[in-house]
């Protein structure tokens, strides 16, 4: 009678269950059945046996792989698809905050070398009618990039409604608005436990009380990215990489025929939409031909980008070292680009003053200049459009509206 010790029976055991099979347990046996371990393993189960267990060990992991649109099982596996690069830069949010209104999951992701990692993930509720907002009070979650600009608690917000405390989102952000969006007062708030986490909302993004004092440590005010998806798409590695070459091949032109003042090459980059520095494209076109040949040379750098995606929207901030023979100075950039008939155009671009290491230099209430010499306004999506405590403005989780409140 063979002798089959408690961990060779477990490990059989597990490759027969090939419903549940993971790579890892390819890994496991491995590892068992490696060098001086082998012949060991091999009286006690028998050659035949041992045979048969890795034919099904194989098997099994052929037929258990992830199907494209399941969540990733390990970094190495699947990857959201639209979650191109996440910046280290302290400057920025190393985190970036994905929900998913199909699995109703609100994850965190963080940097992890050269590729992306999940960090928690809790579910969530949204607005109590399906599809992407398009108008105020009409109860939908808005789905884009958003970033969360401020924090609320009591006795600002009442406990039973928002939990201890909530996170105020730029929505309408400035996609939202040149597509016409309306409403406001979009937040990422609690509930306690006794409310049903399946009640809907009038739009807003809501967790249990616990899950949100756990996402708050991977808030930075300002800086922290907000993504929601009607259904987040995951792609294999080199799926993802791909889809961060064709954006990086983007930027990189861009950046190269500014540096060579291409001025052809540049404005083809921009959207006849495109709005920047208080100029509309037109305009831009002649300061850009005034500019052209006043320096000797124009060195531009990019450092420490996020990419963020979402449907046709793209999303790019960087920290931006600009050089020529006259000037040097260091900004924030961001772009808002759009892709269309295949090929991504500028709608806007935002430039802040800052540090080398990418730490904003306040202004003292003057305007502030892009190296170029231009007069740049630095924006805000903060201040347009999204409700604030201050005003007596709620948001679209409330169960029905108060006389105070305004539609969102």
């Amino acid at each position: 009678m063979v002798s089959i010790s408690p961990r060779a029976r477990s490990i059989f055991s597990i490759t027969l269950k090939t419903s549940n099979f993971r790579v890892k347990t390819i890994d496991t046996f491995k590892e068992i059945v490696d060098g001086s371990k082998i012949g060991k393993l091999a009286t006690r189960l028998g050659p035949a046996l041992l045979c048969l267990s890795i034919s099904t060990a194989l098997t099994a992991g052929a037929q258990s792989f992830p199907t494209p649109n399941d969540p990733p099982e390990s970094p190495e596996t699947r990857l959201p698809l639209d979650l191109i690069q996440i910046s280290e830069t302290e400057a920025f949010s190393p985190y970036v905050i994905m929900v998913d209104k199909e699995s109703r999951q609100i994850s965190v992701y963080e940097r992890a070398g050269a590729s992306i990692r999940k960090v928690i993930s809790y579910q969530t509720d949204m607005g109590k009618r399906g599809g992407n907002k398009q108008k105020r009070d009409d109860h939908r979650t808005p789905e884009g990039i958003y970033f969360l600009i401020k924090k609320v608690t009591q006795p600002e917000i009442p406990y039973n409604l928002y939990g201890s405390r909530a996170f105020i989102t730029d929505y309408p952000n400035f996609f939202d608005s040149s597509d016409g969006k309306t409403g406001s007062g979009i937040w990422l708030h609690a509930i306690p436990d006794s409310v049903a986490l399946t009640r809907g909302s009038r739009g807003c993004v809501v967790v249990r009380d616990d899950a949100i004092k756990e996402l708050e440590k991977y808030i930075k005010l300002g800086e922290t990215p907000l993504l929601i998806y009607d259904k987040v798409e995951y792609a294999s590695k080199e799926a993802h990489d791909q889809k961060r070459e064709e954006i990086s091949t983007f930027i990189e032109s861009w950046r190269k025929s500014w540096e060579s003042e291409s001025l052809t090459d540049y404005l083809s980059n921009y959207a006849p939409g495109f709005t920047g520095g208080g100029m509309n494209l037109a305009q831009w076109k002649t300061h850009k031909e005034k500019l052209k040949g006043r320096y000797k040379f124009v060195k531009v750098e990019f450092d420490q980008p996020y990419i963020l995606l979402n449907r046709d929207q793209l999303v790019l901030k960087t920290l931006q070292t600009y050089q020529s023979d006259q000037h040097k100075d260091y900004g924030i950039k961001t772009i808002y680009a759009r892709k269309v008939a295949g090929h991504y155009q500028i709608l806007r671009e935002d430039w802040q003053p800052s540090t080398a290491k990418g730490l904003k230099i306040q202004s003292s209430g003057q305007q502030q200049s892009e190296p170029d010499e231009i007069q740049r306004l630095v924006s805000s999506e903060t201040s347009a459009g999204t409700d604030s405590a201050e005003n007596n403005k709620t948001n679209d989780s409330e169960p029905a509206p108060r006389a105070h409140e305004t539609q969102k």
